[in-house]
């Protein structure tokens, strides 16, 4: 079966949203996250975000899941396809493995939680999936294995279409 396109909820209201407390909140994160990527701390140490619904605590750097080496930020390139381009994210150098993005971006009491029995992030696939764009939670960490599809009532997994991809990017909670 073919997947749902899922975009009325999206377009009835991302304007909203980001007017009510996305925007304040993504003007924050953005100058965090840029005041992170400049200063590197020599230790590791807590920064609380706070959010509309909660606060998070994020812990830099993570460490990778299969060998616990400390994970090394980078950031996304500047031409990526999948709404993801300047987002800083984690990877293992020695695993060559992506550990998990360093934002704030999908993570949500909403969220199921995963294997660690913290929220999951709230994410978009990319173009070379089997659903591409399809909607999915992972863990938030990059801890455990957790993946779950987010689907539409018959089962099927809901999709942004691609001409949202790019607009999604904007949002905290995708």
């Amino acid at each position: 079966m073919a997947p749902r396109i899922w975009c009325g909820w999206l377009l009835q209201h991302s304007h909203s949203l980001s007017c009510q407390r996305g925007l304040r909140h993504k003007q924050s994160l953005s100058a965090w996250n840029e005041s992170e990527a400049t200063s590197k701390p020599a230790t590791v140490r807590t920064k609380p975000i706070t959010t509309a619904a909660m606060t998070i605590t994020t812990l830099e750097p993570p460490r990778c899941p299969t060998c616990y080496e400390h994970g090394i930020r980078q950031i996304v390139n500047g031409n990526n396809p999948n709404g993801n381009a300047g987002r800083p994210y984690y990877i293992c150098d020695l695993c060559d493995r992506f550990i998990c993005f360093d934002d704030q971006r999908g993570i949500s009491p909403a969220n199921p939680r995963c294997r660690c029995g913290r929220y999951t992030r709230r994410q978009i696939a990319g173009t070379e999936k089997e659903v591409p764009h399809g909607i999915h939670y992972v863990c938030a960490r990059g801890w455990c294995s957790f993946y779950s599809e987010e689907v539409d009532q018959d089962g099927v997994q809901r999709r942004v279409p691609a001409r949202l991809v790019g607009t999604c990017s904007g949002y905290s909670y995708i």
